[in-house]
């Protein structure tokens, strides 16, 4: 991503790029996206601890990089009901660049489903890596936040 002046809006948290655009990883090139907005969690001072990253492209496709767990879940949950009330209760998530998720980070995906629901919407999961895709499956959540996966996976 090419280095690109950024400015915080105060009152929602939310970070914009200067240009307007950030390049979407994982496309067979990468494809320029406008973003509608980026919100960080507040660092903890603790070293073993992530921040978490959260983008927002439209659709609103958000994608979320970084640790989702009992520190990181009350922000993230109040983030992603903002995104609900601003964008619409229609959810796509892309959660690729996790890098853990615990019982908190799941509970946090179930309370936004629901909301969005409530409101006639849907949260779905796009993408996910391996360690979110594992911990989903464990708690026999994927029919519920990865129905497209289910689709998608081999006949076994």
């Amino acid at each position: 991503m090419a280095a690109s002046r950024r400015s915080i809006n105060r009152a929602t948290g939310c970070e914009l790029a200067s240009d307007g655009h950030y390049e979407v990883a994982g496309f067979a090139r990468q494809v320029p996206v406008p973003i509608v907005g980026i919100m960080t969690s507040e660092p903890t001072g603790s070293p073993e601890t992530e921040a978490l990253d959260i983008r927002i492209r439209p659709g609103p496709v958000v994608t979320i990089s970084g640790e989702i767990d009992i520190q990181s879940s009350p922000q993230l949950r109040d983030q992603l009901l903002r995104i609900i009330r601003r964008h619409g209760a229609r959810l796509a998530l892309d959660l690729s660049g996790v890098t853990f998720m615990d019982c908190a980070g799941i509970n946090v995906l179930l309370a936004a489903r629901r909301r969005a629901q409530l409101e006639g919407g849907s949260l779905r999961v796009l993408r996910a890596s391996p360690r979110v895709r594992r911990i989903i499956s464990l708690t026999r959540l994927d029919h519920v936040l990865m129905p497209a996966a289910l689709q998608e996976a081999p006949a076994s």
